[in-house]
This record gives C-alpha cells, sequence and structure tokens, in this order.
C-alpha cells in the first residue's frame, strides 16, 4: 500500500451541475488547499530537507495551479471557454483534474518495495 505524501479532500466540493458558478465556486474552494501543498513542498525545497522534490515537478505542479487559477480567472472575467478549445469551463476544469490525479499519483519516494513507495498527492 503507499504512503501518501499530501492530501486534499476536493469531492466534498463536486457538484452535478454544469455551470460556470459551480466550476468556480469548486476552483475557489480547491485552489487555497493547492496552494497550502505548493507553499510546503517550496519551503521543504528551500530549506534543503530530506525526501526534496525534484525542481521540474514542482514546476509541473505549480504550472497546474496556474491553470485552475486561470479557469477562476476567465469565469470570473466573462471569457468564453470556446476561444480556448473548451466546450465549456466544466470540460477546462475536468482536463485540470485529470491532470491532477496524474500528478497525485507520482511515485515521489522510491523506497526497498514497490508496495511502500510514497505518492505525492492523495485527492480525496
Amino acid at each position: 500500500m503507499p504512503v501518501w505524501r499530501n492530501e486534499i479532500k476536493i469531492k466534498q466540493y463536486l457538484t452535478h451541475e454544469d455551470s460556470d458558478q459551480a466550476v468556480l465556486q469548486f476552483v475557489n474552494n480547491v485552489l487555497p488547499n493547492l496552494q497550502f501543498v505548493l507553499r510546503r513542498e517550496e519551503r521543504r525545497t528551500e530549506n534543503g530537507g530530506t525526501h526534496t522534490l525534484d525542481v521540474l515537478f514542482l514546476d509541473d505542479f505549480k504550472t497546474l495551479i496556474e491553470e485552475f487559477e486561470w479557469i477562476k480567472e476567465s469565469i470570473e472575467n466573462g471569457e468564453d471557454p470556446t476561444e480556448f478549445d473548451f466546450d465549456s469551463w466544466v470540460d477546462a476544469l475536468n482536463k485540470s483534474l485529470n491532470c491532477l490525479y496524474d500528478i497525485g499519483d507520482t511515485v515521489t519516494l522510491s523506497r526497498d518495495s514497490k508496495i511502500n513507495d510514497e505518492k505525492f498527492l492523495w485527492v480525496s
């Protein structure tokens, strides 16, 4: 069973609503949690702590957070998602969520056994 380095709870913010307002509310609730994880990992790297993340991986995570911020700002500014090749802001959010799950499953620390690998982020 893997060990998880970080955890965020997002499912409580998911609704079955497909509106821009629902996407905006979701992003507003999730962003602070993602930013907290990023700050913690950046501090760990700056302080030279043990088991720091690869800088490129941390940059990928930061870019993903910026995508969530972009969705938020785009909705707030009344931008049209079709101008960015999305049918709706729900589609844009789903793309970012898929990336979040992929990043979350990334092994950050391999131990002696694959069963004991540490993974980056448990998204629940």
